[in-house]
């Protein structure tokens, strides 16, 4: 797996990451997983309110948790290797992680100016 696929499938864990933990998805398909899968509380508009404190829940809780199984997936499908299933998933999901800091990094400046 050469950096392009390794880039490429962190953005896609990322971006399905996300989807999974704060957003409401087309259809409000997001918000359904969530609340049938995790367990989670939602108020009117879709925020979390509750997170029940199960596997799930913290799973769908949480970006950097769910980053792990979503690359681990994505990794297993993209190699259909084992070895790159135990290796490349903890790389792919270092580099959605380090883009969701980035992230909140810039959205905390604009915040305060």
């Amino acid at each position: 797996m050469d950096l392009s696929e390794v880039t490429v499938l962190a953005l896609a864990a990322w971006r399905l990451s996300v989807l999974l933990v704060h957003e409401r998805g087309p259809w409000d398909s997001a918000l359904l997983i969530r609340r049938v899968v995790g367990g989670i509380v939602h108020d009117a508009d879709g925020e979390p309110v509750g997170i029940p404190d199960t596997m799930l829940g913290g799973l769908f809780g949480c970006v950097w948790c769910m980053s792990v199984w979503v690359a681990a997936a994505f990794v297993w499908v993209h190699t259909w290797q084992w070895a790159g299933v135990l290796i490349y998933p903890l790389a792919v999901a270092g580099g959605a992680l380090l883009l969701d800091l980035l992230l909140e990094s810039v959205a905390r400046r604009s915040r305060n100016g």
